[in-house]
């Protein structure tokens, strides 16, 4: 993805409502958790919002899942997620 990609999309600011409202509740699966959630919350920390993305709903990181069902693939699984579906 690159910044041309973005360039006709809403800002995080003016969507940041919406987004949260889908999120809340539910647990959200997220492959490499740390490193998303940090930048969600520093997106959010922009807005008027004073919400973190981690206190409004469950996180679960797949690729921490994945490294502790399959040891010593862990390379393999911070890549990308076809193998640890099997493709």
């Amino acid at each position: 993805m690159s910044n041309r990609d973005l360039e006709d999309e809403p800002k995080f600011e003016t969507i940041a409502e919406e987004f949260m409202a889908f999120v809340r509740g539910p647990e959200l699966v997220i492959h490499n958790a740390p490193f998303d959630v940090s930048f969600l919350n520093h997106e959010l920390s922009r807005t008027d919002r004073k919400e973190r993305i981690d206190d409004a709903c469950q996180i679960l990181d797949s690729l921490a899942l994945a490294r502790h069902k399959h040891p010593g693939k862990k390379k393999q699984f911070g890549r990308a997620l076809p193998p640890l579906c099997g493709r």
